[in-house]
């Protein structure tokens, strides 16, 4: 049986005092389109994005309510909506964008899937990269690290 769904213009007094229950549920903004705020049994509340893309129903999480104003969340809210109107796939991007990973873990993958089947010397190039290259280069984004970035690896 299908529960109506609950909607309601979102005020900042209703965001505090919308009292948690057994079962986390979402309450609809009418005044954004796709906005919602779920309200979960431990009492925490965050805003949620909630839209179609293709045939499936993707969430994309905005933010803690109270870290994030209502109307920030309205904004961004709307942002996103719009970005989904022009074709995109806001929490596919987050999703991606999360799982770029380090120049270190680039590395590491390189030497595992490449280098020890390809490269009787991986050894000594594993060792040159640790030795010279981690230190300033490993906490960096994979696709941050260009020219610049590397020249800037030994102006010191």
């Amino acid at each position: 049986m299908a529960t109506t769904p609950n909607r309601k213009k979102l005020t900042h007094l209703l965001v505090w005092k919308a009292l948690p229950s057994q079962q986390a549920y979402l309450i609809w903004d009418t005044k954004q389109r796709g906005l919602a705020l779920r309200v979960e049994p431990t009492g925490y509340r965050a805003y949620k994005v909630i839209y179609r893309h293709g045939r499936r129903t993707r969430w994309l999480h905005l933010g803690a309510a109270d870290a994030i104003g209502l109307e920030d969340a309205r904004l961004m809210a709307a942002e996103h909506m719009l970005a989904v109107a022009k074709g995109n796939d806001p929490a596919a991007e987050k999703k991606a964008e999360r799982g770029r990973g380090t120049f270190e873990e680039l590395a590491a993958r390189y030497v595992e899937e490449y280098a020890k089947k390809k490269n009787k010397s991986w050894p000594q190039a594993q060792k040159l990269v640790a030795r010279n290259l981690l230190p300033r280069l490993g906490k960096l984004q994979a696709d941050k690290v260009t020219r610049a970035a590397r020249a800037g690896c030994w102006d010191t």
